[in-house]
């Protein structure tokens, strides 16, 4: 009776869970889809199919039937050789493609500058930062790696460095020509190193949407 419901239609869909959740597999017995399954993806939502490693479809928001020939669907009633355990199972992978926010992020360390006005500074910058997933397949590829369930704290830890390297050398090309403090204070400043990031990052399907920058400065002493 057990195998028997396991061949009932499935129902295939990722109602959201708890908040801050970026990707997320869908899990059944044997993780086996069944032909005739309805997927239902979301308007915030793309599912992912991956069988032997490979991402062999992507869907979006609406509902669907699964077949064999539109999705790597098996049966474990056709699997009778192999213990009722298909030999070629397909995965269902959601990403979601929602904005997440308030991600928080800072120097570890001063970073010396040199002001025009100023002379060498110290600056220590925090602030948060915004991202969303623009290309769920690079982003399945590059930073879901098999991991049935990705965090948007996962994912903030791989926006940091490049983040902090573009504001780092932005920040220093920028402050050649005025203070520091005035570079600081530009709007366009934290566009352009927005813009700079989700470059550095697009192999991984990330985009980041906006950063907020705040920081403090501290002259150097002469022998510094």
């Amino acid at each position: 009776m057990g195998l028997i419901r396991s061949e009932l239609i499935d129902i295939v869909e990722w109602k959201g869970g708890r908040p801050g959740v970026v990707a997320w597999r869908y899990d059944r017995p044997f993780d086996e889809l069944k032909n005739g399954s309805k997927l239902i993806v979301r308007e915030w939502q793309v599912a992912l199919f991956v069988r032997g490693g490979q991402i062999v479809r992507e869907c979006h928001a609406g509902t669907q039937t699964l077949r064999t020939g539109n999705a790597p669907v098996t049966s474990r009633l056709r699997g009778f050789r192999y213990g009722f355990r298909s030999p070629e199972k397909a995965e269902v992978y959601f990403v979601s493609t929602r904005r997440f926010s308030d991600l928080k992020w800072g120097t570890r360390r001063p970073v010396q500058l040199r002001d025009p006005e100023n002379g060498p500074v110290l600056l220590a910058a925090h602030g948060s930062f915004s991202f969303r997933v623009a290309d769920p397949t690079a982003f399945l590829n590059q930073l879901v790696a098999g991991q049935p369930l990705v965090e948007a704290g996962q994912v903030a830890e791989a926006v940091r460095g490049p983040l902090l390297r573009r504001l780092t050398s932005t920040i220093a090309v920028w402050s050649g020509r005025r203070a520091v403090l005035d570079v600081l204070n530009d709007a366009a400043l934290a566009d352009e190193v927005a813009a700079a990031v989700s470059r550095d990052l697009a192999e991984t399907g990330l985009e980041i949407c906006d950063i907020d920058i705040g920081g403090l400065t501290t002259p150097l002493p002469p022998w510094g």
